[in-house]
């Protein structure tokens, strides 16, 4: 096998430091692409349990919501770039989900959370259960809703360690 010249070196070594950049600014949005594709499986599970109670009656709501989940992932993939774009369509999906659960919420606050989850019986604690998820819902949605105004000032940790690689490499 054939020493490596050292143009071959420096090449490689170019290609290196650009694809480790690539992974550092890709890295910001890590924990929002797992969020997201947590409420994506959530989903996918509502759309099954309507399947399950042989109910179609809004089974629209989880497979538009899936849908909408699998454009953010693809949004998601197209971040592994120097350029980084906002993440327009996946601050919308975490919006989106803040306003239905809120939606959620009233509907069972009232009682009438049995068309959106016609899989489970209607009493007391499925009631105080879905509340507690749909709260928990909001949270994690508001929480990326955070992280992506964040990364949208540039004032996310991981900018900063970008900035200081990029300095000391330089």
């Amino acid at each position: 096998m054939a020493a490596l010249t050292e143009k071959e070196k420096r090449e490689l070594d170019a290609t290196r430091r650009e694809n480790g950049i690539k992974n550092m600014y890709y890295t910001r949005y890590f924990l929002i692409r797992y969020v997201v594709a947590f409420f994506f499986f959530i989903n996918l599970y509502w759309i099954l349990m309507f399947l399950s109670a042989s109910n179609f009656s809004l089974v629209i709501i989880p497979v538009l919501m899936a849908a909408f989940g699998a454009i953010c992932m693809w949004e998601q993939s197209r971040m592994y770039s120097r350029e980084q774009k906002p993440a327009v369509k996946t601050q919308f999906y975490f919006q989106t989900i803040i306003a239905l659960n809120i939606i959620l919420i009233i509907a069972t606050v009232f009682k009438q959370y049995h068309s959106f989850y016609p899989f489970l019986s209607e009493n007391g604690t499925t009631q105080v259960f879905l509340i507690v998820m749909l709260l928990l819902g909001i949270m994690i949605s508001s929480w990326m809703l955070v992280k992506i105004a964040r990364i949208n000032r540039n004032s996310d940790k991981q900018y900063y360690r970008i900035q200081k690689y990029l300095a000391s490499i330089n």
